[in-house]
C-alpha cells in the first residue's frame, strides 16, 4: 500500500496515464402513450435526466461497454412508451483502458401514440 505510514516506496516508479476514449453517439426518437399526454412536460424532463444519467454512468468506470439496453431501460423508467434507438444500435465493446464518451446527442420527441 502506497499510503501506509510505515511502508514507503523507495525505487518504484508509478506512471499514471489518461484513459483512451471510446467515442459514441446517441441518436433516438421517443414516443409516449396518449394516456400520458397530461404528463408530457414531466416525461420530457425525465428523458433529459435519463440521458444525462446514462452518459455519466457510461463514463464513470473504465471498460464499461456501451449498452443500448441500459439506455432503453432508463428511457422506459422515465415514462417513454417506445424509443427508436438508432445509435448506439448494438453493444459497443470498451477495452479495460478505455472510457466511453458521448460526442453527440440527438434526442427527438416523436409525440404521443396509441397502442
Amino acid at each position: 500500500m502506497l499510503n501506509d505510514k510505515k511502508i514507503r516506496p523507495l525505487t518504484d516508479l508509478v506512471t499514471v496515464e489518461a484513459p483512451y476514449v471510446k467515442e459514441y453517439v446517441i441518436d433516438l426518437v421517443y414516443y409516449i402513450a396518449n394516456d400520458d399526454k397530461v404528463q408530457e412536460a414531466d416525461i420530457k424532463d425525465n428523458v433529459k435526466n435519463a440521458i444525462s444519467d446514462f452518459t455519466k454512468w457510461q463514463s464513470e468506470k473504465l471498460g464499461r461497454d456501451i449498452n443500448p439496453t441500459e439506455l432503453y431501460h432508463r428511457l422506459r423508467v422515465a415514462g417513454v412508451k417506445f424509443a427508436d434507438v438508432k445509435s448506439p444500435a448494438s453493444r459497443i465493446i470498451v477495452a479495460p483502458n478505455e472510457m466511453a464518451k458521448a460526442v453527440s446527442i440527438n434526442v427527438v420527441y416523436g409525440g404521443a401514440e396509441d397502442g
